[in-house]
């Protein structure tokens, strides 16, 4: 109502976009890990981090070894994708699924890129002294939580781009709607926060 009423007040009237995870029919796709946001290693640091504080809050107080370890992997998985045949496959989906693969061929896979080497340096001490058990824990810490996101919905959603998340461009203005529901908010709110 708001927009319709103050419509004339914008040079470029804004669009209007609705994520909703619940009912994908009347949702816009997004990729919130898009290469045009994710520019350097910091980024994805950050979004790692931003993820899985999303998804667990505890993580903020209790940054221990293991999630520590979760967030340069899936970090290290997100420069991985950004950087791969120019970011096509950088998306949440993506991210969840290469975290699916066997350590072996996961880390053999991600050591290939030297630049993310200091990212992969627990995993590949576990990996050299045969600490398997400590290995499993490590990608465990990343795995659990972001398999809780690997919905069909989510998928279909996070891997699409009909809107840029930069809704305060003044030259494309938009309103961003996050459907909501608390049956759900516990497995979307991560994405959501994101």
């Amino acid at each position: 109502n708001y927009l319709l009423k103050y419509r004339s007040n914008y040079t470029t009237p804004p669009k209007v976009y609705m994520v909703n995870f619940n009912d994908p029919k009347r949702s816009h796709r997004v990729n919130p890990i898009t290469p045009r946001l994710i520019k350097t290693q910091a980024d994805a640091l950050a979004t790692a981090e931003s993820l899985f504080l999303n998804i667990n809050r505890s993580y903020i107080q209790r940054k221990d070894f293991f999630t520590s370890s979760a967030v340069n992997l899936i970090a290290a998985i997100i420069w991985f994708l950004r950087s791969y045949e120019n970011g096509k496959y950088c998306t949440i989906p993506h991210v969840i699924l290469f975290l699916g693969l066997p350590d072996e061929v996961l880390f053999r896979i991600l050591q290939q890129q030297t630049d993310i080497q200091p990212l992969l340096s627990p995993f590949a001490d576990a990996l050299s002294k045969k600490a398997y058990k400590q290995l499993a824990g490590q990608t465990a810490s990343a795995r659990i939580p972001l398999s809780r996101l690997a919905t069909k919905e989510l998928f279909w959603i996070l891997n699409g781009n009909d809107l840029a998340l930069d809704i305060n461009n003044p030259d494309h203005p938009a309103l961003l709607f996050l459907a909501n529901n608390p049956q759900t908010q516990t497995s979307y709110g991560a994405i959501y926060g994101l």
